[in-house]
């Protein structure tokens, strides 16, 4: 860039004063461009030319660019933090040997991690921990991953809510990527809820049994016998006396199934009633279920209470009973069998 210094005579004719290489002289100061645009102003000002309030204009504009790019510079120098210091964290998974009456809870503090990191990396069901029992330890907060055929790290990324470069860079994936039965750690990675080793299903499943025709006799004391296209073994007139369809039915046909005959023939009276009669039947009264007790409340169809057979206890890692499953009729429909899981309480009694 060359000025060229010019005055004015009274006649307003240019009378050239001096050129000055403006190159050199940024050459030889190893100046900017704000500082090139400055001392152009300060020049064409100084020589009274026409262009002074361009070269002010463009020294502005100039410093306004300048400062808007170190501003931008110095906001991305404060958002870009590391992913994660793996000098501090590591990448290795360590084990660890469950102390008499060590809780998770205090593995979970000595290692710095969650509850669920532990629980979901050995599989556990519930907090209860045993003398001896080896845990695998996460070096953080996350899941171990078993890669499957057709996964990719975005996929697997949005499935565990996790971040996509963090998995790259704890597992080391920048050149290699993820392959097949290939172990890795999702950091800070969240299982899914079907996933999860305590995820019980929701049980409801159904048989419907065809129907059958059935009669009362002229003696029968109010109770149904089914004899005709009965769909289970025939049992003779009379062994099943509670109405078909009904749970009192469901009940004393498994009873009579498996051989015991405390209910053959007898006319039991609605499942409300079964709680003083069962007693003089033989059974034995319980607070709690057994497999194969039969399970009688007071309460709901219609007034009439409900029974059911106990099909199977749930216990915690400590042996205490949490709750249990029933075979029932008639609680989803008349006719239906549909098995339900119950809790403890309620109002419930047992017959064994």
């Amino acid at each position: 860039m060359i000025i060229l210094v010019v005055t004015f005579d009274h006649f307003k004719q240019p009378k050239l004063v001096k050129q000055i290489k403006i190159k050199q002289i940024i050459d030889s100061q190893g100046l900017d461009n704000v500082s090139e645009y400055s001392l152009t102003t300060e020049l064409a000002q100084e020589a009274d030319l026409p262009n002074a309030l361009d070269a002010m204009v463009k020294t502005e504009l100039a410093i306004d660019d300048l400062e808007l790019s170190s501003a931008i510079n110095e906001d991305v120098a404060v958002k870009a933090v590391p992913i994660f210091d793996l000098a501090d964290v590591g990448r290795k998974i360590r084990y660890h040997v469950v102390g008499e009456g060590e809780t998770i809870k205090q593995v979970s503090e000595k290692y710095n991690i969650t509850l669920n990191t532990i629980k979901w990396a050995n599989n556990l069901k519930t907090n209860e921990l045993k003398p001896g029992q080896k845990l695998k330890i996460l070096p953080l907060d996350g899941i171990v991953y078993k890669v499957k055929q057709g996964d990719t790290l975005d996929k697997i990324a949005k499935k565990y809510k996790a971040n996509q470069d963090r998995i790259v860079v704890f597992n080391d994936l920048e050149v290699s990527g993820v392959k097949k039965d290939q172990e890795i750690v999702i950091p800070e990675g969240i299982l899914p809820e079907i996933e999860r080793p305590d995820y019980v299903p929701p049980i409801r499943t159904r048989t419907v049994a065809r129907a059958i025709t059935y009669y009362r006799p002229a003696s029968s004391s109010g109770g149904f016998y089914n004899v005709h296209g009965n769909p289970f073994p025939n049992r003779g007139i009379g062994a099943n006396r509670a109405y078909y369809g009904q749970c009192t039915w469901w009940v004393t046909e498994n009873y009579l199934r498996r051989g015991d005959n405390r209910l053959r023939g007898r006319v039991t009276g609605h499942a409300r009633q079964w709680r003083y009669s069962l007693p003089t039947m033989g059974f034995t009264y319980s607070s709690l279920p057994v497999v194969g007790a039969i399970y009688q409340t007071s309460y709901g169809g219609g007034g009439y209470g409900h029974v059911g057979i106990v099909t199977a206890v749930k216990k915690d890692g400590a042996g205490n009973i949490t709750g249990y499953t029933i075979s029932e009729m008639n609680a989803a429909g008349w006719n239906v069998v549909d098995n339900r899981d119950m809790k403890l309480g309620g109002g419930v009694s047992f017959f064994y």
